[in-house]
């Protein structure tokens, strides 16, 4: 918070908040002692007799009023400072509080510079939503965040020199997240893999137990309707149950399409023709499974 009384300087501001948050035991000596240090701490030497004013109207500027209220919390001389956001121009004073008090500060801060960001010892990532994504130390030159992210299967490479911080944030983006999400969409999809399994292994056996040994019991013309009709309820029960399963999927992938088809990356059949060996290949294997398991029914049909 950036407010404070505008008829007040700013040495004032930070005398009151000594006299009334330091304890009794400290002597007014050692208050005025704590207050010039902090208020070349945080660069405020040339402003100590400045009127604080209204925001937006006259007195300080919005750089110098969070500095002003770093200041006044510093000199209530806490063990943590919570900071919100600071901006540009007053991240590398935060930095300055870590390294030379010694003060643990937890603050919330959007791409910082290279810098900035490597004076922290550790980070929270989260993403929209409160999920977290990393939690940990930084390491020296960020190396424990880095390996972190590229050992995940997917994640590109950090460039040399380039920004961990904007880096980051890059591969925990939504675009990012549906592309991993697309390249673990079969196999690697336990609901979509397990649905299908599960529900093959229901209509095999399910039809295997209805029609146990038609095949040797074909004596008259309904016995023959019967067992087409097995046949034909069979491939209506997995065609449909194939479709189902793959439609959210194939949603998926449709609105990366869309999207690549419209930057000119390729047409309609080269993508036909990249996807037709990769669906082949997974329901040859499935077909196989219901194969093995109807073969269990000896010469039913």
């Amino acid at each position: 918070m950036t407010f404070h009384s505008p008829q007040v300087t700013v040495y004032e501001s930070l005398l009151y908040s000594a006299w009334l948050r330091l304890p009794p035991e400290v002597d007014s000596e050692t208050r005025r002692m704590f207050i010039e240090e902090v208020m070349d701490l945080v660069e405020l030497n040339p402003l100590r007799h400045a009127l604080v004013g209204l925001p937006g109207v006259n007195g300080l500027s919005t750089e110098q009023r969070k500095r002003l209220t770093i200041a006044v919390e510093l000199v209530a001389n806490p063990s943590i400072i919570f900071m919100d956001e600071p901006t540009s121009g007053l991240d590398a004073r935060a930095a300055a509080i870590v390294d030379e008090n010694r003060r643990t500060v937890v603050c919330t801060i959007h791409q910082p510079s290279i810098d900035i960001f490597e004076a922290f010892d550790e980070l929270f990532l989260m993403k929209r939503g409160g999920q977290e994504i990393y939690v940990g130390p930084l390491g020296r030159h960020s190396t424990h965040l880095i390996k972190y992210f590229e050992a995940i299967e997917g994640v590109s490479k950090i460039k040399d020199g380039y920004n961990p911080a904007t880096w980051m944030l890059e591969i925990s983006s939504s675009a990012q997240e549906m592309a991993l999400d697309q390249h673990w969409s079969y196999w690697r999809n336990p609901p979509y893999t397990a649905v299908r399994f599960l529900f093959t292994t229901f209509i095999a056996l399910m039809f295997g137990t209805m029609f146990w040994d038609l095949g040797s019991k074909v004596n008259s013309t309904q016995d023959l309707f019967n067992a087409m009709g097995s046949m034909y309820a069979a491939v209506l029960f997995l065609g449909v149950q194939n479709a189902s399963s793959v439609q959210p999927v194939v949603a998926v992938e449709r609105t990366v399409f869309y999207r690549e088809r419209a930057a000119g990356m390729y047409s309609a059949l080269p993508y036909a023709f990249a996807q037709g060996p990769d669906r082949a290949s997974v329901y040859f294997l499935f077909k196989l499974q219901s194969m093995a398991l109807y073969s269990l029914c000896d010469d039913w049909i």
